[in-house]
């Protein structure tokens, strides 16, 4: 593909200048997430040096020095893991096990090492052992898997923020002061559908149209201008709440749990234990442990005994049921013990049932 020296050529030289500038200022930011700030310079300087490659590309020299000019294709592999990494140290997620986090790496290490070599040296003239159609094949599959892999980890990274965002609401009911990063997966959509267009109309359909390279270019040095200068002037990004656990709470999950208590009322059972419950919500029991802590902000065993709690204020206003003594209707409501329902109505009413009832005017 020829570009001769036009304004494309200057734009996308001056957006890798800048982001090598801008991946400078970031690492040096002084920070307490010290690893979200290197992933996001890593990956700045890593797209800035590809940029850089592209405007220093003579296709002269390709076949001559093929398997060096190819070794920056593999940075294309390694975009998709470094947003990926980036966004989980921002949310401050634990760290992935080695072999997990190593595994990111291996499509770039085995283009480097395998692909790289065969087709270089194949090209170059070294080896002949692949046609001129084999090696355009391969060529579609890297270009092809690499397009792949940006989108896969794209997805993945969004839906851990989305996740992590709706937890932060959950837990500090505040504004979420990582909104702007929509903006961040906007521009990098943009890219890849560029990307994908670009390798479909050129590729695919053999049509020359250097259009669609253009505005993947200009793409490109929008997106190195705007992550910089996002995080730069939103510092507070960089400070986001480690969230113990990011669960998703769907409405109408917590709805069904709530009918269920209510309707059905399980917590009668002084023996009802988790499993039970979640086999007649047919639902996982971590799950449901899970849902119960976050949508309740209640272990198990509390959020039974809150419902025998209401479930004895009930009974106790009951006239039909003046003959019954607390004891009795403890009973009736769940507990299995007297102490047990000592506890569990001071720990919900903050203070002992004969307090409460008096204060009530039911002693």
């Amino acid at each position: 593909m020829e570009f001769s020296a036009t304004w494309l050529e200057m734009l996308i030289l001056l957006g890798g200048v800048q982001g090598f500038f801008l991946s400078f200022i970031v690492y040096k930011k002084q920070n307490a997430n010290r690893q979200a700030v290197r992933y996001l310079a890593y990956l700045l300087s890593l797209v800035s040096f590809l940029m850089l490659c592209r405007v220093a590309y003579q296709p002269s020299f390709f076949y001559h020095f093929a398997e060096v000019i190819m070794l920056p294709d593999a940075i294309l592999f390694l975009v998709g893991p470094l947003i990926y990494f980036f966004i989980r140290s921002l949310l401050q997620l634990p760290p992935l096990p080695k072999p997990r986090f190593y595994a990111h790496y291996a499509p770039a290490v085995f283009h480097i090492f395998v692909i790289n070599t065969i087709l270089g040296l194949n090209l170059n003239g070294f080896w002949s052992f692949l046609s001129g159609g084999q090696i355009l094949i391969m060529a579609f599959a890297i270009e092809a898997g690499a397009i792949v892999s940006l989108s896969a980890y794209l997805a993945l990274s969004f839906k851990i923020l989305r996740d992590y965002r709706h937890a932060f609401l959950e837990k500090y009911q505040a504004p979420f002061i990582g909104d702007f990063l929509k903006s961040f997966f906007v521009a990098d959509f943009a890219l890849a559908l560029s990307w994908a267009y670009t390798f479909t109309v050129h590729r695919l359909i053999g049509i020359l149209d250097y259009t669609s390279y253009y505005a993947m270019w200009g793409v490109l040095v929008a997106y190195i201008y705007w992550l910089g200068y996002a995080v730069l002037m939103k510092p507070e990004v960089l400070e986001l709440p480690a969230l113990r656990q990011i669960v998703k709470l769907e409405p109408s999950v917590v709805q069904k749990v709530e009918t269920y208590m209510l309707s059905e009322k399980p917590f009668l059972d002084p023996d009802l234990k988790l499993g039970d419950m979640a086999d007649a919500l047919n639902m996982p029991r971590h799950e449901l442990s899970k849902l119960i802590n976050h949508a309740f902000g209640r272990n198990f065993f509390d959020y039974l005994n809150n419902y025998r709690v209401q479930e004895f204020v009930q009974l106790r206003k009951d006239p039909r049921r003046a003959h019954h003594n607390i004891l009795d209707l403890a009973y009736q409501s769940g507990f299995n013990s007297k102490s047990a329902f000592n506890r569990a109505f001071r720990k919900e009413m903050g203070e002992a049932p004969s307090t409460y009832f008096k204060k009530n005017g039911e002693a």
